[in-house]
C-alpha cells in the first residue's frame, strides 16, 4: 500500500525533494502547533 501512496505522492509534489519536505514538515508543525494549544491541566473533562 505504501509504495502506491508514495508514489501518487511523488506525482503529485514534482518530485521525492519537495514530497520529503511535506512529509517533514507535518513533524515540524508537530513540534511547534502545541505551543499555542491551551492548557488543559487540572481541568476537569467535559462531560
Amino acid at each position: 500500500m505504501f509504495p502506491v501512496i508514495a508514489g501518487a505522492m511523488i506525482q503529485t509534489f514534482g518530485g521525492i525533494p519537495r514530497t520529503a519536505m511535506a512529509l517533514g514538515s507535518i513533524y515540524i508543525l508537530g513540534l511547534i502547533v502545541p505551543w499555542f494549544l491551551p492548557e488543559t491541566k487540572g481541568k476537569p473533562l467535559p462531560e
